[in-house]
């Protein structure tokens, strides 16, 4: 699915949708498809019975610094 008919759908669905294509989604990855709250509309998905999880990744960024974030994952349907 593009980016133009990602935008057409209510966000929770776009994460599902993008979801179909790649192996987990980043609070940077959901910036550029138009997602700002990540983590709300991940609790959005779990309130529509969708079974969220989550690891910690780290990285160093530009300044030399470790940083946390998640990544979050849909399993099953519950």
């Amino acid at each position: 699915m593009n980016h133009e008919e990602l935008m057409v759908l209510p966000q929770p669905m776009q994460i599902v949708r993008y979801l179909e294509d790649h192996k987990g989604i980043t609070q940077m990855e959901a910036y550029k498809i138009g997602i700002t709250r990540l983590p709300a509309r991940m609790s959005d998905l779990r309130e529509l019975g969708y079974n969220v999880t989550y690891i910690w990744e780290e990285h160093e960024n530009r300044y030399g610094q470790r940083s946390r974030y998640k990544r979050y994952f849909l399993g099953k349907t519950a």
